[in-house]
């Protein structure tokens, strides 16, 4: 019983991945997304309430965005 409660959050953070990384030609393309990513685990490690860790990953993706 304890693996099907991993199930779903492995199954969100592969999708993170994939939507994060993209493959551009040989390599791989990074993008605003990345910065929302890394705000958001910053935001973790913080303790920071889970409202507070999507605002967070949210403006600093649309501030990548704005500054590229």
């Amino acid at each position: 019983m304890a693996v099907t409660r991993l199930v779903a959050p492995a199954i969100l953070a592969g999708l993170v991945v994939y939507e994060t990384f993209t493959k551009a030609g040989d390599g791989i393309a990074f993008d605003a997304r990345l910065a929302g990513l890394g705000a958001a685990v910053a935001a973790l490690l913080a303790r920071a309430p889970l409202l507070a860790v999507v605002l967070v990953a949210a403006l600093a993706t649309a501030l990548a965005r704005a500054l590229t």
